[in-house]
């Protein structure tokens, strides 16, 4: 409703009112001043009641726009701090996997340092790194030193004794890495898959061995979490099932092979 409707309709009956006064007059209507003041009073009250009446409705108007602004300015202010609460979650949460990728990247660094200073054999028969890990399997599996070619769980148990001193460092930076990974997060997943994908056929077999020592034990838990020997292949030899059993079945991941010696 417009400001002027209310003051526009006052002064068109006050135009009326003023002409029928005029008429009447001229005409003699009134023997009175009592009679027109009566008139008056008869016909203002009615109007001054309009007139109140279409200001509290235009005043009803005016509040009723002024509360929807205000809600409408709520909602914005609303949704402003849920944009900035999201953006200050995704900030948060973008910043906790650069911490998480920095870590591992650190961790994984440091298994690879170690994997460099591996080494087996001496002089011109002596080999480093990855390629030292070969070797290493051999006094671990039936056709090794041992003329008895089944495996067995103290033929692993004792290589594992032997090299332990050897491998030790190894097995812990490993540990190390896969405990930090079972302590942060979904991403940990990622990150786990990408360090499977870094060791070779060999180390999976002695990651293995380690998990089933006495030493090693307490990294089976986080084998069985990351599923790290999905991708192993079966050792060669009799009774391998002898020491697939000793692992929890989580580990072997969808690697059927395994799964087939359970």
């Amino acid at each position: 409703m417009k400001l002027w409707i209310g003051p526009a309709v006052g002064l068109f009956l006050v135009t009326i009112l003023v002409g029928i006064l005029a008429a009447s007059f001229i005409d003699g209507a009134f023997s009175t001043l009592g009679e027109f003041g009566d008139f008056v009073g008869g016909l203002a009250n009615p109007l001054l009641a309009l007139m109140g009446y279409l200001a509290l409705l235009y005043t009803i108007k005016v509040q009723t726009r002024e509360l929807e602004l205000s809600r409408k300015e709520l909602e914005l202010t609303r949704e402003e701090l849920d944009r900035s609460a999201t953006a200050l979650e995704e900030q948060v949460a973008t910043s906790e996997r650069q911490r998480l990728s920095q870590s591992f990247f650190d961790l994984f660094e440091m298994y690879k340092s170690v994997v460099s200073e591996i080494s087996y054999g001496m002089g011109d028969s002596r080999v480093v790194g990855k390629a030292a890990f070969e070797k290493f399997i051999f006094g671990f599996s039936p056709s090794g030193f041992d003329s008895n070619k089944t495996w067995s769980i103290e033929r692993v148990q004792r290589a594992h004794d032997g090299q332990n001193a050897r491998l030790g460092n190894y097995f812990r930076i490993i540990y190390r890495l896969l405990s930090f990974l079972n302590e942060n997060g979904n991403d940990a997943e990622f990150f786990a898959d990408m360090f499977r994908a870094q060791l070779t056929t060999a180390e999976l077999h002695l990651l293995f061995f380690n998990c089933v020592s006495d030493v090693g034990s307490p990294m089976q838990k986080y084998a069985a979490k990351f599923e790290l020997f999905d991708n192993m292949p079966v050792p060669h030899g009799d009774g391998f099932e002898a020491i697939a059993e000793k692992i929890d079945p989580k580990a072997f991941g969808e690697n059927d092979a395994l799964l087939s010696l359970i």
